[in-house]
Order: C-alpha cells, then sequence, then structure tokens
C-alpha cells in the first residue's frame, strides 16, 4: 500500500516539476511607468481590475457609456483613465486608440499591457439559441478580443510587453444551456494558445485567466435576458424544462468569490518574471475552480455529464 501512495505522489508530482522546469522569463514593466489597456472596466471583474491595477500603472479602462466612465473618475486616481471604447466596433477601437497612445506619449510610457476582458453570456440550449444571439457573443468575446488585440499588438510587441485574457472555467468546461458563451471561450483558448506561440520570438508574454464563479454584473444580465426570452417564447421551456429550474445558479453565486482572486491573478500576469499560461481561479459551489480542471482531464465524459447535471440542470 506504501509503494502504490508513493508511486501515485510522484506521478502527480511529475506535473509540477515539468511546470517549474519550463517556465520561462520574461521582461518586467519598465521601471519608468508604463500603460496597460484593459476592456469592460465598467463593473465586476473589469472594474476592480482597473481601480487596483492604477496603482502600478496608468490604466486605460474601457468602458461604453459616459455613466460608467464618471464612476471610475470618481474613483480619484489620475493613474485612471476612463476611455469610451467598444470593442464591437473598429471605429470605437480606433478612436480610443488615437487618444491613448496620444496620452501616454504625453505622459512619456510606453503602451506595455492589454487585458482582455469585456464579455458577454446568454442562457439558452443549443436547439433554441437564435443565431443572431450567438452572433453577439461571438462580436464581443471573440471578435472583439481579435480586433482589439491587432489594434495594440504593433506597440506590444515592440516594447515586449504583456496581453492578458479572461477567459473562463467555460473555457474547458461546457455546461447545459450556455453552449453559446462556453464555444466562445473555448474560441478564446485557442486564440491565445496561437498568440503565445506566435509572440514567443518577441518576448510578449500570453496569459489566459480561467475564473470559475465570480461576482461579476454578467451572470445577473445573463439570468434577467434568459428569463425575458423564455416568457416571451415558452418553446424551450416545453422541451428543456427539467433543467430549467429558478434559482438553480443561486447557491453558486452565493459562495462565488469576490473580483480581487481575477485581480490578483491579472497583476501577476502582468508583473510576475515568469508568468504563467493559464491561472485556474475562484470556486464553483464552494470547491476551488482548479478542481473542475482536473476533473475534465481525468475523468470520462459521461462520469461528468452526470455531474454536470446534477449542478446545473
Amino acid at each position: 500500500m506504501l509503494k502504490i501512495f508513493l508511486i501515485g505522489l510522484l506521478l502527480s508530482l511529475i506535473p509540477l516539476l515539468l511546470n517549474y522546469a519550463s517556465r520561462r522569463e520574461y521582461p518586467t514593466p519598465p521601471s519608468g511607468g508604463a500603460a496597460v489597456v484593459l476592456s469592460g472596466a465598467s463593473t465586476g471583474i473589469g472594474y476592480d481590475a482597473a481601480v487596483h491595477l492604477a496603482d502600478d500603472f496608468v490604466v486605460y479602462a474601457g468602458v461604453r457609456k459616459e455613466n460608467d466612465a464618471e464612476m471610475l473618475r470618481s474613483v480619484g486616481k489620475s493613474t485612471l483613465v476612463p476611455v469610451i471604447l467598444d470593442v464591437t466596433s473598429q471605429d470605437s477601437i480606433d478612436e480610443a486608440y488615437v487618444k491613448i497612445t496620444a496620452d501616454a506619449a504625453e505622459r512619456g510610457i510606453p503602451v506595455w499591457g492589454l487585458v482582455n476582458n469585456a464579455g458577454i453570456m446568454t442562457a439558452s440550449t443549443v436547439e433554441h439559441h437564435d443565431v443572431a444571439g450567438m452572433q453577439k457573443i461571438y462580436d464581443v468575446n471573440v471578435w472583439g478580443v481579435l480586433r482589439l488585440t491587432q489594434k495594440f499588438l504593433p506597440l506590444l510587441r515592440a516594447q515586449a510587453g504583456r496581453i492578458v485574457q479572461i477567459s473562463s472555467i467555460a473555457g474547458f468546461l461546457t455546461i447545459p444551456r450556455a453552449s453559446g458563451y462556453c464555444s466562445s471561450k473555448h474560441a478564446l483558448e485557442s486564440l491565445s494558445d496561437g498568440l503565445r506561440l506566435e509572440l514567443a520570438h518577441y518576448n510578449v508574454s500570453v496569459t489566459v485567466v480561467q475564473p470559475g464563479a465570480v461576482r461579476s454584473a454578467i451572470f445577473e444580465k445573463s439570468q434577467s435576458a434568459s428569463q425575458a426570452k423564455l416568457a416571451e417564447d415558452p418553446r424551450e421551456l416545453k422541451v428543456y424544462g427539467h433543467m430549467i429550474k429558478e434559482g438553480s445558479t443561486d447557491s453558486i453565486m452565493a459562495k462565488a468569490d469576490t473580483p480581487d482572486c481575477t485581480t490578483k491573478a491579472i497583476r501577476q500576469a502582468l508583473m510576475d518574471r515568469y508568468p504563467k499560461t493559464r491561472e485556474v481561479v475562484a470556486n464553483i459551489d464552494g470547491l476551488p475552480a482548479i478542481f473542475a480542471h482536473y476533473m475534465k482531464h481525468m475523468l470520462p465524459d459521461r462520469v461528468l455529464d452526470k455531474m454536470l447535471l446534477s449542478t446545473f440542470a
């Protein structure tokens, strides 16, 4: 029995040792100061990150509405600069780019980091998810990341800067009635892998942050939109009513972590000499989200299916 235990312990240590041995050192932020562009800063993860990262960087915090910009200004940090930014609009990105680069030049600092945080989600089954709705998810969660990254990448490459992608455990684990959101995060994961490989030569680090349940308005908006859709068109409820239970995610959200866990991961991704390629944070119904990563890669699909259905349906 002791021999089996020792073998199991050794096998569990191998991935950790390999991860340590393969870590790579990247340039740290310039000593004279640097700027970070962050999208989706009006609420939740993005707002918390923008406010706290402004202690270390000049943060250009992208928001879509002037009211949200004013809320950020009220924080009272000169290093927290709200910028009107709609990642679904190339014109909006171009205008933000001009303002950001001009302000950074005036401050005498480089645009060194990019945090792609803007994202949306909706709840619906694959059968009843309208195509336009899923296209909207991809327009923000995938194409928005692509647009913003392509715009700022020449600056980041020239500075050997860093990119942080805010994904989700949904990037490797799909749950029922969330295929649109989950598939968009799967796409973001692959896009990020490609970026990491392509930018390795230029010492531009790419880190994917994969949160579990974090308190954010995105869940409330998704739930409200789902309820409105079901009220307007009850066909989904007739077919999939067995997995549409009122308050089914209340326990998960009641135990959700505060956004400081994601802010910590973002700061590490931007500042550590040895940034990770991926960082799983927060929890799911009280269980550390990293266990979901282990279960996804260790359990047979059918076993995992039963666990997900018992939790989310």
